[in-house]
């Protein structure tokens, strides 16, 4: 079964990751196509990131259409980095739990 496995793992096909697109990019790349303001769009994207968190700390999925959907979960061990322990995030505070999101 591991040589099963292995085997798999060598000849399935693989995503090769680009370089990773900052807000700068992203922000730059809608105003392009959108022809809307860069500030807007700034604003837009903080706010959208302002309620995933909002609805995931009170226990709400967010799905995003053609996106993902944003579900937060309980942590059970301190695996590292989070929301609530980074300092760039500093609008909302968790009242008993940290969230993850998987897209």
């Amino acid at each position: 079964m591991a040589k099963q496995i292995q085997a798999i793992n060598a000849y399935r096909p693989q995503i090769i990751l680009g370089q990773r697109v900052g807000m700068e990019d992203l922000v730059d790349f809608i105003s392009r196509s959108t022809g809307l303001n860069e500030s807007s769009i700034r604003q837009v994207l903080w706010e959208l990131r302002d309620a995933t968190l909002f609805f995931n700390v009170r226990g709400q999925a967010v799905q995003l259409e053609g996106l993902g959907t944003y579900t937060p979960s309980i942590e059970v061990a301190n695996s590292g980095p989070t929301p609530w322990k980074d300092s760039r995030w500093t609008r909302w505070q968790p009242l008993s739990r940290t969230a993850s999101w998987f897209a």
